[in-house]
């Protein structure tokens, strides 16, 4: 399966690159798009056996397919039958921009962790007047690891991903119906993850504090080194020192 990034192309376009055997290759649906070719199977006839390829990947919503990829040396041949002036630009786009632009997002090492990339995907779909727990959670227990020194691993140990918002949530709404704050006062968001798109809930303001509540008073205390001591146990010394500042402010 490759793995791809996406390269903006235009206001209402984004191409979708990967990387396999040390060559770049770009989804062949993206360029037909781009410059205004219908039938991409008809289109890829013209491109050399050994610069088209047939990859399973996961699109923007996580589902995995498989279609056919070119490499950037075969887009020439591939962009023959679309629009003259569209294949123009989109050839002097590949060469100015695109390759450069591919390369970087290809580089790996220069990735943001996953949770970072989920928050920021995420960050603009939130009602008005409300919050989210993967934003809360960045704020006030990210941020603090990541001061202290520690950047919560991608995966665990059984190569799933953490994704400690999903606990701290399920907690958080065990507490709301505690103190009498469940039902109407919760709605929901699309969130989007890697492997697809679901509802989360979403919090009205007024909620927040008791949002701080139940992570400084209930969750960092007596559930964070229980999550992470089996998924990234080199957070727990950090997490204890979390919870002694707590105290300390208590």
């Amino acid at each position: 399966m490759i793995e791809t990034r996406l390269l903006p192309y235009s206001d209402d376009l984004n191409l979708h690159v990967g990387l396999e055997s040390d060559q770049h290759w770009f989804r062949a649906a993206d360029i037909a798009d781009a410059v205004g070719i219908a039938d991409v199977a008809l289109s890829l006839k013209n491109v050399a056996e050994t610069e088209k390829a047939s990859f399973e990947w996961r699109d923007d919503f996580g589902r995995l397919r498989r279609e056919w990829f070119v490499t950037p040396a075969g887009t020439g041949a591939f962009i023959q039958r679309g629009h003259v002036r569209k294949s123009r630009l989109f050839n002097e786009w590949l060469l100015t921009h695109g390759l450069r632009r591919a390369a970087k997002a290809l580089d790996w090492s220069q990735q943001a962790p996953r949770f970072v990339a989920r928050y920021a995907a995420n960050v603009g779909r939130v009602d008005a007047g409300h919050f989210s727990i993967i934003s809360e959670f960045m704020i006030r227990v990210w941020g603090p690891l990541e001061q202290l020194g520690h950047r919560i691993a991608d995966v665990g140990p059984d190569g799933r991903e953490l994704r400690p918002d999903i606990s701290v949530g399920r907690g958080f709404v065990a507490h709301l119906r505690i103190v009498g704050e469940i039902g109407s006062n919760i709605s929901f968001y699309r969130h989007l993850t890697p492997n697809g798109e679901y509802d989360a809930r979403q919090y009205p303001l007024r909620l927040l504090g008791h949002f701080n509540d139940y992570l400084h008073d209930d969750w960092i205390p007596n559930k964070a080194i229980g999550y992470f001591e089996k998924r990234d146990p080199a957070a727990v010394p950090f997490i204890t020192e979390i919870r002694r500042r707590i105290r300390a402010h208590s």
